[in-house]
C-alpha cells in the first residue's frame, strides 16, 4: 500500500512540470491561439478559403491553410469558429512536407 501511495504523490508532483504559463506563449511565425487571424490575413482571403478548406465533422469549427515563404514551414492552418466576425484562432499548427523522403522528415524531427 505504501508503494501505491508513493507511486501516486510522484506522479501528481510531475504535472506541475508540464504546465504551461499560458498558451499565447507558444507561437508560429508570429501567430498564437487567441489571436484574430485579421492581424496577418485579409477578411476576403479568409472568407475565400472558409468553402474550399475543412470545416469540422460538427460544423463547429472551419480550418483554412495557406501557403509561406521563407519560412521554416511550407504552409500554417488555422482554425475559427465560423460565425466569429473577429476570426479569433483556436488553433494553429504548421507543415514541413517530405514526400518521399522520410528519412529527412526524421533528421528535422531531431
Amino acid at each position: 500500500m505504501k508503494k501505491i501511495i508513493i507511486v501516486f504523490l510522484f506522479l501528481f508532483n510531475l504535472q506541475s512540470w508540464t504546465k504551461a504559463d499560458n498558451i499565447s506563449d507558444f507561437q508560429i511565425e508570429g501567430i498564437s491561439v487567441n489571436d484574430s487571424a485579421l492581424n496577418f490575413l485579409t477578411e476576403t482571403f479568409i472568407k475565400s478559403e472558409i468553402n474550399t478548406n475543412g470545416w469540422y465533422k460538427d460544423n463547429k469549427y472551419f480550418e483554412i491553410t495557406y501557403p509561406l515563404e521563407n519560412s521554416i514551414y511550407e504552409d500554417i492552418s488555422l482554425t475559427f469558429k465560423p460565425n466569429d466576425k473577429k476570426y479569433i484562432i483556436h488553433q494553429i499548427s504548421g507543415g514541413i512536407f517530405y514526400p518521399n523522403n522520410i528519412k529527412n522528415c526524421f533528421k528535422k524531427n531531431n
